[in-house]
């Protein structure tokens, strides 16, 4: 099949898929015809065969579509019990508690774990437990598009049932991995898991945040990252099976890796390299293609200069992006009080790390104090405090290794007065107009970097 056939294809089937409906009398006759003509044709036509095939395969994609969401409606709301197999491993969330797919009664449900249900922490993708909760039949449209048919709040665990034979195998080999790493210390554990097989749930908010950061400075840990997730399978499970005292010995490669990779993230993620925008991101793949293009043509002095030009452009937009200062006003839930950055209003929740990253697209990297609109979730205050440092942060009543100022504190940010007041679970702060300050408690003193709070 030529390319334009794989991309009429490709197309047909990703409009089948998004209308997802099933066949229609009119939509039959229509394929029907279309065979008809292929069929006369013989071949002489191959463009018509061609349009014939794309209709053939936007009906099917379309009518299993169909299919597939049905099984999102009509799904009562109340009390359930039985049998949940895990369609993915469990996630802890920051409240307490973990939140996993599941298969219960031939249908899909988010379930949602308290913090006291331990047993479901072990299980990975194949498993199952029993379960008695609430279901909410109405799914949301983001589980709706991935035929989940609503969220299950689970009240009580029962017993758990380990995987089928192909499932329990796959789990098999991930514990012995798993129980092998555990000689690296948690994050490089987590590091070498996610390597290996995917599985990122131990990493840290800081670390994940890191390798996002990164952007093309992750190129500069390939050379060692390839050679590392071989060794990281292959003597893991040696070390996983064995056991001490020849698992630390076994993974001592894997350690030095591990810390170049995590390094190279880390260092990346602070220079000029992970500041790199979308518009420029995009030119990764055109130069990859082009380089590729020259090396096949043989022209590789070509594919060197084009290369180092680009990487050399690349770097520097980056540095000119890192070292203009970020903009004050509101993008992306933050707001940034002075041009330094070192004054930040979050003006919603976020999880940790969504707030890491949004923190980061704005060009924070020392912030003295950061204020909540918002209570401050669990989580929260750790991962920020690992990110940058003893830092203050002030929000409402309710909030997690926060302080909550006195209604009416006023803080004076490069010249401007700000006011802050608490009402309604909220901390609301709003620019004051030139003049004295007032009578009630103030940050006015100069900001500087104090202990944490948490």
């Amino acid at each position: 099949m030529s390319g334009r056939g794989e991309a009429l294809l490709g197309i047909a089937a990703s409009t089948g898929a998004l209308v997802a409906c099933a066949p229609t009398a009119a939509a039959m006759w229509m394929l029907l015809a279309a065979a008809i003509a292929w069929r006369l044709v013989e071949g002489r036509r191959v463009w018509l065969a061609a349009v014939a095939v794309a209709v053939a395969v936007a009906v099917i994609v379309s009518g299993l579509g169909a299919h597939a969401l049905t099984g999102t409606g009509n799904v009562p709301d109340g009390p359930v019990s039985g049998l949940a197999r895990l369609v993915g491993d469990p996630r802890p969330v920051a409240s307490g508690g973990w939140r996993v797919e599941v298969r219960l009664d031939g249908r899909r449900f988010d379930a949602e774990f308290g913090a006291v249900h331990n047993a479901v922490a072990p299980l990975l993708a194949g498993d199952g437990i029993e379960v008695e909760g609430v279901l909410d039949g109405s799914p949301r449209r983001w589980q709706h598009t991935r035929h989940v048919a609503g969220t299950l709040r689970v009240d009580r665990v029962g017993p758990t049932v380990l995987a089928g034979t192909v499932d329990g195998l796959a789990n098999s080999l991930r514990r012995t991995l798993a129980r092998g790493a555990s000689p690296l210390g948690r994050e490089r554990a987590a590091l070498l898991t996610e390597l290996v097989v995917g599985d990122d749930r131990g990493q840290s908010d800081r670390t994940s945040d890191d390798f996002r950061a990164a952007g093309l400075g992750n190129l500069l840990a390939a050379p060692v990252a390839g050679p590392l997730m071989v060794w990281g399978l292959t003597g893991g499970l040696v070390a996983g099976a064995f056991g001490p005292p020849l698992d630390p010995i076994v993974h001592l490669p894997s350690g030095v890796g591990l810390r170049w990779v995590a390094g190279v993230a880390e260092w990346a993620g602070r220079r000029p390299l992970g500041l790199l925008g979308a518009a420029s991101a995009m030119a990764v793949p055109v130069l990859v293609a082009s380089t590729a293009a020259l090396s096949h043509h043989g022209r590789i002095r070509a594919a060197c200069l084009l290369l180092a030009s680009t990487l050399v452009a690349l770097a520097a937009v980056g540095t000119v992006q890192a070292l203009c200062p970020p903009p004050t006003g509101i993008a992306d839930g933050i707001r940034l009080l002075d041009g330094g950055g070192s004054v930040v209003v979050v003006d919603r929740q976020m999880s940790p790390r969504r707030l890491l990253e949004s923190l980061r697209r704005r060009g924070v990297h020392s912030p003295v104090l950061i204020v909540f609109r918002e209570p401050v979730g669990p989580g929260v205050s750790a991962a920020l405090v690992e990110r940058f440092g003893p830092h203050r942060r002030l929000g409402p009543p309710g909030s997690t290794d926060a302080e909550t100022p006195v209604t009416g504190t006023v803080m004076d940010v490069g010249g401007d007065r700000w006011r802050m007041d608490v009402g309604s679970g909220l901390l609301t702060i709003r620019m004051l107009p030139p003049g004295p300050a007032p009578l009630q408690g103030n940050l006015s003193q100069p900001l500087r970097r104090v202990p944490s709070a948490g």
